[in-house]
């Protein structure tokens, strides 16, 4: 069995200003840099062998932080880890989108499924089709072994409603935005997938 254990990287500065990130991309907060700080402390000792990271920087960031306090030394960096693509809308204010592109934000929040990309942006279902990949490539990189992923809010939610069997468009409701530094986990088996937690603080605030 493998067990893949999920983070989305630390709050960001465009977190705290309301903008799509995507594939652009901003420094972790003083607060973003204490929840790696105190996740990669929680992390020591569980056995992990390895850190799988998006490429950008607030994840290799968030990354580096763990491995720091963690001893987990054996970072990788994946591209087929990044958020969803969202092309012209990244780095605008959501409220300023929502003005321009009401029907489109409407979606995005609410109906992914019909979300439409400007230009070259991905489709949540093809964002979702990238990370099931990657997760599924990185489970058979690494039998009988406990590995960490790092990566992004959306795709977290894409990862999970997939393993939970679950369309986009139902998920959706049921799971919020996961939280920068949550703990979510999948177990690996042969022939089976198993949820076995999903965007979980508990264990920051028994540390704060």
């Amino acid at each position: 069995m493998t067990e893949i254990i999920f983070t989305r990287h630390g709050h960001t500065e465009w977190n705290k200003e309301q903008r799509l990130q995507g594939r652009e991309d901003s420094p972790l907060t003083e607060r973003g840099l204490h929840q790696a700080s105190v996740l990669g402390l929680y992390l020591k000792g569980k056995g992990i062998k390895k850190i799988y990271s998006c490429s950008l920087f607030r994840a290799v960031r968030t990354s580096r932080i763990i491995s720091a306090q963690s001893g987990i030394s054996d970072i990788l960096l994946r591209d087929d880890l990044r958020e969803i693509y969202l092309s012209d809308l990244e780095g605008q204010q959501f409220s300023k989108v929502q003005e321009l592109y009401p029907e489109k934000m409407e979606a995005f929040s609410h109906k992914p499924s019909s979300f439409v990309p400007l230009k070259d942006g991905e489709t949540f279902f093809e964002a979702q089709k990238r990370a099931v990949n990657a997760v599924e490539s990185i489970a058979k990189e690494n039998p009988d072994s406990t590995i960490l992923i790092v990566s992004h809010a959306v795709l977290l939610r894409l990862i999970f409603a997939h393993y939970s069997g679950t369309h986009i468009d139902d998920y959706w409701p049921k799971q919020g935005f996961f939280y920068p530094c949550s703990l979510s986990s999948i177990e690996f088996h042969d022939f089976s997938r198993k949820i076995s937690l999903v965007n979980s603080i508990e264990y920051a605030t028994m540390q704060y």
